[in-house]
This record gives structure tokens, C-alpha cells and sequence, in this order.
């Protein structure tokens, strides 16, 4: 497996349903590419990419405000998850940022995910017609190991 980071994510079939999965309230590729294209001119938005035999299978898309980062999308080809890629990629990243916090939402889908990653629950409130949504935090302070 092969990590690294780019500055530039072409939206490639590939990406885009790599992201499908992620985002799962995209009913169509119009409106994911909505909502993606703007993360893509972003200058404070960084791309990590896990590639397997030149196959992009996963992504993790941040955005930086000083030396803090959100973590906008974090995705694993269906077929490729519970490899530790997405671990990997969230390892990489740190490793490469050495970030002092990290912060994301999530849903109940990922939060057990995150919180084996060593994120800490800050809040949690319903949004979305019964969904409910969750903050959740990495501190460098509190971390002193990768995911």
C-alpha cells in the first residue's frame, strides 16, 4: 500500500465513488461534485491518498485553520475496508502535519472508528430527521501515538 499526500485531487470516476460511499446523502454525482469542488480550490485543503497497485482505495480530505485541522471526509473502498487503511491514512497524516488537534463529525456509522483512533467524543446532538451527529476530537497533547 502506498500513501501520500497531493494538493490536487482530480475528480476521477474512481474518486467520485470513492466519496459516494462517504457521503452517503449525495443522491447523484451533480450534487457530490457540489460539494466537493469547493474543498478542491481550497489552498488550506489537503488530500491523502491510499493507493493499491495504482488503485486509489482510500481518502482522507482535511482543511487547516492555523494548526488545527477538520477532517471533511474520510473514505475506504468497500472492498479494501477493515485493512487499517483508513487508520493508516489518519496516521500518515499526522505524522506528515503534526497537527495539535483534530476535529470532525461523524455519524453512528464511524464513531466507534474514530474513537479506537483515539478521539474523544465532545458532543453529540440529533440533526437530520433523526440522525444523530457527533463531534469528535483528537489533541496532539493527549496523543502521543499515532492511531
Amino acid at each position: 500500500m502506498d500513501y501520500f499526500e497531493t494538493q490536487q485531487l482530480p475528480l476521477t470516476s474512481e474518486i467520485i465513488a470513492l466519496l459516494a460511499d462517504c457521503f452517503a446523502t449525495y443522491d447523484n454525482q451533480a450534487a457530490l461534485k457540489a460539494r466537493i469542488s469547493p474543498l478542491i480550490e481550497d489552498p488550506d485543503t489537503n488530500f491523502f491518498v491510499a493507493k493499491n497497485k495504482q488503485k486509489t482505495v482510500g481518502l482522507l480530505i482535511t482543511k487547516r485553520a492555523e494548526n488545527n485541522f477538520l477532517i471533511e471526509a474520510l473514505a475506504v473502498a468497500t472492498e479494501m475496508r477493515h485493512q487499517h487503511i483508513a487508520s493508516e491514512l489518519i496516521g500518515f497524516f499526522i505524522k506528515s502535519k503534526q497537527p495539535q488537534q483534530i476535529s470532525l463529525e461523524t455519524d453512528d456509522d464511524s464513531l466507534s472508528f474514530y474513537q479506537k483512533n483515539q478521539f474523544e467524543l465532545v458532543k453529540s446532538e440529533l440533526k437530520y430527521q433523526n440522525c444523530r451527529r457527533y463531534t469528535l476530537l483528537w489533541q496532539a497533547e493527549k496523543n502521543t501515538t499515532e492511531p
